[in-house]
């Protein structure tokens, strides 16, 4: 709890200027690494998280203040905003997400 509670005052917000991108596997790599490393830098704009667990994805949202997300990745690869994929899930999810999203056209970082 009281890691949350400072994580939520030393989080930077998303920067505007960065690559639209959103983010797709909420496990704790990329709660406590992936996540706090992209909102660090001015390099990407994390507009979004997807994830199956619709808890997770609130919680994650309210405790880096993302400001959208969805269980499902087709909400994000239709949008022309959207300009690259992070893919944190699970090992056996990626090839299967890595041809959606090379299928939809958008730039993908594979965790790996």
């Amino acid at each position: 709890m009281i890691k949350r509670f400072f994580r939520w005052f030393s989080v930077p917000t998303p920067s505007p200027d960065g690559i639209p991108s959103v983010l797709v596997g909420l496990g704790g790599y990329a709660e406590n690494v992936i996540i706090p490393t992209l909102l660090k830098t001015q390099q990407y704009n994390l507009r979004a998280v997807c994830s199956n667990d619709r808890e997770r994805i609130t919680s994650i949202q309210r405790m880096y203040r993302i400001p959208e997300g969805s269980a499902s990745l087709q909400d994000y690869l239709q949008r022309d905003d959207i300009n690259l994929v992070f893919i944190t899930q699970k090992d056996s999810l990626h090839a299967r997400t890595v041809v959606e999203v090379a299928n939809a056209k958008k730039n993908i970082f594979v965790e790996k």
